[in-house]
């Protein structure tokens, strides 16, 4: 674990330093290979810009996505280009850095991944004669390539805990013991609780997409009058179990009040929606910007000026954690022109007009 922490503190020190020289090459067009590649050399940048930035213990768990567009290149986008739906950028980020120990790197920083290091070295070494082995290793290399693919995961750790404790062995000199030896009887109680911990955390998730479903449903056939019930009943546990779920009810409370303006319940409901999304994570943009246009959309509609600002402020400061999100500043121009600063919208416009050369994220 200490050799791995220490390769680790180098990689992120010294080579990440010199990683946009790499990336470069690698993303050229020969590389990319008609698309092949698509954007995970840039995913890649991304990664290695937030080792760079916490390398001990990383960004934390689960906050990948939340935290890329903070270290996106504009490469990225160049490669997966926003998508422009009803006049909203929508954008393509990725869930995981598609490789398990730069992910690892990136959300547990050298702490994390030289545990990880530690746990697969002492399985293996305690598994060298079983016969689980092939297909243990194969799974690795599948999940390094696409570590969110669940059932992958899930076989990987349940032969790994085998491996550690002896199973398959080829040799019949070789008892149940062999593969608990320098460190291995503790592994297969620590997948144990990280499955135990990983079916309470599914189990609560899928609660809440359930009902997301649901309430999808309602909504694609037009059964207005169940939603708001359904919401009433659920969309505070759904809060509590991932601020997605929040920021997904908090849109459709909006699009009610879209449809019945005269009702600002509906408005507040959103907004208390929006902020519980932010507060669970304060780093995905999609939240605040969510919030800035509700903001600004009240605001609007009845002229009130705290709002417009609230808007504004909330859009400076998804600007200040993800810059390479040009169509920010048309939103911040948006924003500015509601509130008669016609000057400073078009300086925004300017602004995003020369820092989006591609026109990545539209007119």
């Amino acid at each position: 674990a200490v050799c791995g922490a220490g390769g680790a503190i180098v990689l992120a020190r010294a080579g990440a330093t010199r990683f946009d020289n790499v990336h470069a090459m690698f993303s050229s067009r020969a590389f990319r290979l008609s698309g092949l590649i698509g954007a995970r050399p840039d995913i890649a940048t991304g990664a290695a810009r937030m080792i760079r930035e916490r390398p001990f213990l990383g960004v934390g768990p689960d906050l990948f996505y939340a935290r890329f567009p903070a270290a996106a290149s504009y490469g990225f986008f160049a490669g997966e280009p926003p998508v422009l739906r009803d006049g909203a950028v929508l954008l393509r980020l990725p869930g995981s850095a598609h490789n398990e120990a730069v992910g690892l790197a990136a959300a547990l920083g050298v702490v994390g991944l030289g545990l990880y290091a530690w746990a697969l070295a002492t399985a293996w070494r305690a598994g060298a004669r079983s016969s689980l082995l092939p297909a243990v290793v194969s799974l690795w290399i599948v999940h390094m390539t696409n570590p969110s693919t669940t059932p992958t995961f899930l076989l990987f750790w349940l032969l790994l805990a085998a491996l550690a404790a002896g199973k398959g062995e080829r040799s019949p000199r070789a008892g149940p013991s062999t593969g608990l030896r320098a460190g291995g009887r503790w592994l297969p109680a620590a997948a144990a609780v990280l499955l135990a911990a990983s079916t309470v955390t599914e189990l609560r998730l899928a609660t809440a997409q359930a009902y997301r479903r649901h309430v999808g449903g309602l909504v694609f056939y037009r059964r207005t009058a169940e939603i708001l019930p359904a919401l009433d009943r659920w969309s505070g546990y759904a809060a509590r179990a991932h601020p997605r779920q929040a920021a997904d009810d908090a849109g459709l409370a909006r699009a009610l009040w879209e449809a019945n303006r005269a009702d600002r319940g509906l408005a507040e409901r959103s907004a208390r929606l929006y902020t519980s999304a932010v507060a669970g994570n304060p780093f995905n943009i999609m939240y605040t910007s969510g919030l800035a246009d509700l903001e600004l959309a009240c605001g609007k509609a009845w002229r009130d000026p705290g709002a417009l600002r609230r808007g504004e402020a909330l859009i400076r400061g998804g600007l200040a954690h993800a810059p390479a999100v040009l169509s920010q500043h048309d939103d911040l121009a948006g924003a500015l022109e509601a509130l008669g600063d016609r000057a400073g919208a078009a300086r925004e416009r300017a602004e995003r007009i020369r820092l989006d050369p591609a026109k990545v994220f539209g007119p």
